[in-house]
């Protein structure tokens, strides 16, 4: 590929990653979300952390032994905090 076939797959994917994202907020400020979405949507950090936590934790069988009590250890607590303070909701 040529550079300047490179350099125009990188402006119309940054272009187009902008639009995605500024359509989402521009969107959101002519039809405001329901309370119900709204709930719905602050439950997203919860899930992409159990997202990103499980698979490390069940990826192999030695994750729940001895081996792999730090990381188990880790998430428990991880799940503390954020169901004390609240953070995921």
């Amino acid at each position: 590929m040529s550079e300047t076939t490179i350099l125009w797959v990188l402006v119309i994917s940054t272009l187009g990653t902008f639009l995605l994202r500024y359509s989402f907020l521009w969107l959101n400020d002519r039809s405001p979300f329901s309370e119900r979405v709204a709930e719905w949507l602050k439950l997203i950090p919860a899930t992409a952390i159990v997202s990103l936590i499980v698979p490390a934790l069940i990826v192999s069988p030695s994750a729940l032994t001895v081996e792999g009590a730090p990381k188990l250890c880790a998430a428990i607590v991880a799940t503390l905090v954020m169901w004390k303070t609240r953070s995921a909701t």
